[in-house]
């Protein structure tokens, strides 16, 4: 058994797993739209570069996940803390 970085765009059976279950839960969608990541970093970075364009502020609250942080300031140049805890009433 050779040890060997899988597809890029993620393994096809799981990507069409993926989108039937999508598809069954009312997302309209084919294994073609499904793209997997190696985990949560790769899943912010591309979500952050797609999504932002540089000198965009990207707001989060604390506590929050450093990595989030990390990944849109990359992508924006700029990310502000907002210390205020906002609460559903």
């Amino acid at each position: 058994m050779a040890l060997q970085y899988g597809p890029t765009r993620g393994l096809p059976r799981l990507c069409e797993f993926i989108a039937q279950l999508s598809s069954e839960r009312g997302v309209a969608c084919t294994a073609h739209d499904v793209l997997t990541t190696t985990g949560s970093q790769q899943a912010l970075d591309l979500i952050a570069h797609t999504l932002l364009d540089p000198g965009d502020v990207v707001l989060v609250e604390l506590p929050t996940y450093i990595g989030a942080r990390r990944r849109s300031s990359r992508a924006a140049r700029s990310s502000r803390v907002s210390r205020r805890m906002t609460t559903a009433s």
